[in-house]
């Protein structure tokens, strides 16, 4: 039975994610179809993200961050890379912070290293203070070298800017 809840919540979650991202399924106004099918934008056209309300920012904070409250080693790559792209260019629309705790939690223990690598990009373009001092700690005892490298980056970068 646990299962079966646990798959509805993930279907009607994944299903919530679809409809608020079903109005770019189809190609922008602005775009011209080259031989090929490569698609250009014109540059004049409006980013139709600028155009939604804050209900609807408010809703893709929420449903990014349900994404990912499974279980870390159930988090799905796209979850992750959807959080990356809203935190790095809408961060002043969509509010992210509640996705911190599990992000955090992904990037100290998930087992593949590509996951953990996007948690700590989806933390540095949330910039969480807290984060970034919990990461401050943990870097020392990191044993990826390419993770602690990473990790050393991000910090270098926050405190640049901040």
């Amino acid at each position: 039975m646990k299962t079966n809840l646990f798959l509805n919540h993930r279907t009607l979650t994944l299903l919530s994610l679809l409809v608020l991202l079903l109005p770019f399924a189809r190609p922008a106004v602005g775009q011209v179809s080259l031989a090929g099918n490569y698609n250009l934008v014109n540059a004049y056209v409006t980013d139709s993200y600028e155009q939604r309300s804050k209900a609807w920012w408010n809703a893709l904070g929420r449903q990014l961050t349900l994404l990912i409250d499974v279980p870390y080693e159930q988090v799905n790559e796209p979850a992750l890379q959807n959080i990356i792209f809203f935190a790095a260019n809408h961060s002043e629309k969509v509010r992210l912070n509640d996705a911190v705790p599990k992000l955090t939690e992904i990037y100290l223990h998930h087992e593949n290293v590509s996951y953990r690598m996007m948690a700590l990009a989806a933390l540095h373009a949330i910039g969480d203070e807290k984060t970034i001092h919990q990461l401050e700690r943990t870097v020392r005892k990191e044993p990826s070298e390419r993770i602690r490298k990473m990790t050393l980056a991000v910090l270098k970068d926050y405190y640049r800017k901040n």
